[in-house]
């Protein structure tokens, strides 16, 4: 896990700096906010493309690597770059950062606004093979979550740094992300979902670690998770067979895998679920 996930890369004496010039950068832009307002339009299930590119046409001209932090232009960097998906891959990716790191300094390294960059931040890493940095800003958005009790949204970025972390190869690491859950007490009391418990099973079973996975899986079942969402789990679980996600995840995995020489084919899913005897390949069922 990182040391430092907030602002590892960037020094403090700059980051002092651009402090300073945080309220002269907002001075610049005046028609920033209903730039930003115009691109989110009326309807909260799509964008208003005209505003998104005069928003577009605002950012062209600045230069992110060297403009003072700024909340405002960090909002409109996430919405523009990270959910939008305006503009060149390398572009984005300098002003997501820009964004954390704007959002930390301003309003907290575990703010809603960091959180919300972290996301933005991890997705474009994850879909350039940054994994590490991805990790890192996934982290963030763990915390974050945590802080604000936020489980089930903890649990989906906890979910997203551990696959990152595997698909590096720390997969020893990846499976520690994961169990940390159990010691959060909404996990151990009322949280009902075997979301992060079952993730993390299907890791195990990626590094062909199939004790471990199936005493992982008598652990979460003793949790008594609600027919409900056991339910949910194992339809996502058939969803990923039908599709060949585990499969291809198991052939790429095994180039980097830290647990080389066990069997990590593809684990198997049935089609009903048994309570008996545990998952995957192992002669019950779970969530890969």
């Amino acid at each position: 896990m990182t040391a430092d996930p907030i602002n590892a890369a960037e020094g403090t004496a700059e980051m002092t700096e651009r402090v300073d010039g945080s309220a002269a950068a907002g001075e610049q832009w005046p028609m920033l906010r209903d730039a930003v307002k115009a691109a989110l339009g009326s309807d909260p299930d799509c964008f208003d493309m005209a505003g998104v590119w005069v928003l577009a046409d605002l950012l062209e001209s600045v230069d992110p690597a060297v403009t003072g932090w700024n909340l405002e232009l960090a909002e409109a960097a996430v919405l523009l770059f990270g959910e939008a998906r305006v503009g060149p891959e390398d572009r984005a990716l300098a002003w997501l950062r820009y964004a954390q790191r704007s959002a930390s300094v301003l309003a907290g390294p575990l703010s809603k606004q960091s959180c919300t960059a972290s996301w933005a931040l991890g997705r474009l890493c994850q879909r350039l093979g940054n994994r590490r940095e991805a990790a890192a800003a996934w982290e963030v958005a763990v915390l974050a979550h945590e802080r604000r009790k936020q489980w089930d949204e903890a649990g989906e970025a906890r979910i997203e740094w551990a696959t990152c972390l595997h698909r590096s190869g720390s997969c020893d690491e990846a499976v520690a992300v994961l169990r940390q859950a159990w010691d959060l007490p909404k996990f151990g009391t009322n949280y009902r979902s075997p979301r992060v418990p079952i993730e993390c099973i299907s890791l195990l079973l990626l590094c062909g670690r199939r004790d471990e996975a199936t005493a992982l899986w008598s652990e979460a079942e003793a949790r008594k998770p609600t027919p409900l969402a056991m339910s949910w789990a194992l339809e996502m679980l058939h969803a990923d067979e039908a599709s060949g996600t585990r499969a291809r995840d198991a052939r790429a995995h095994r180039q980097v895998c830290a647990h080389r020489g066990r069997d990590v084919s593809a684990p198997r899913v049935p089609q009903q679920r048994r309570r008996v005897v545990p998952l995957l390949g192992v002669g019950g069922c779970g969530h890969g």
